[in-house]
């Protein structure tokens, strides 16, 4: 089971702070488009663009930014927690 919560507007469009996904293990790109699907386009506008994640989306494991590591092709695990953040503007 990973735990994934969400911040910002993404609480809005999932509805909730935090939830399961029942992966023993999987990449970061194959989370984010199960969560594409399963929140529909509003969440997938938020996290994608031209099929990559967007460069203002932060996605932590365990509190490391995906970024530092393989981005797309991070492995998560069960037990692991992952957080979103959605792009902030601001001015």
């Amino acid at each position: 089971m990973i735990t994934v919560k969400y911040y910002a507007n993404l609480r809005q469009i999932t509805g909730m702070k935090e939830d399961s996904m029942d992966y023993e293990e999987a990449t970061v790109g194959e989370v984010v488009d199960s969560l594409c699907h399963r929140y529909g386009e509003p969440f997938r506008k938020l996290m994608l663009e031209d099929g990559k994640l967007r460069g203002n989306v932060i996605i932590l494991i365990n509190g490391v930014n995906v970024i530092f590591g393989k981005g797309l092709q991070e492995v998560i695990k069960s037990g692991d927690s992952v957080d979103i953040f959605p792009p902030v503007a601001g001015g």
